[in-house]
């Protein structure tokens, strides 16, 4: 499976229920994050909320192109972050033993 991540490690904790969002204070704060999968095969956008346990997809429709565009550019206008992370992946999952492993990626 070929196609790009795009991790964004927002600066912030929220509740989607609560309608809330809280800059994070401390280093054991746990932040939101919002990230995107754009393969040739289909897209689709992630939002966790730090204070509910809550993940939000979407499936989104459009040209890998675009969308690469789209969520960096959206990413960087609308949230506060901690860390953004883009790459180009090959082999994001392989299979072992009939599980299904993702990739270790290490941020420097």
């Amino acid at each position: 499976m070929q196609g790009t991540l795009v991790l964004a490690i927002l600066a912030v904790r929220s509740s989607y229920g609560q309608q809330i969002e809280v800059r994070l204070d401390d280093s054991k704060d746990i932040p939101d994050t919002l990230q995107w999968w754009i393969a040739a095969s289909g897209a689709w956008r992630i939002r966790t909320y730090a204070i509910d346990h809550d993940i939000h997809t979407h499936q989104v429709d459009g040209k890998p192109d675009d969308l690469l565009v789209l969520a960096s550019e959206g990413i960087r206008k609308h949230y506060p972050l901690l860390f953004h992370y883009l790459k180009h992946i090959s082999k994001l999952f392989k299979f072992v033993g009939g599980t299904c492993q993702m990739e270790r990626i290490s941020f420097q």
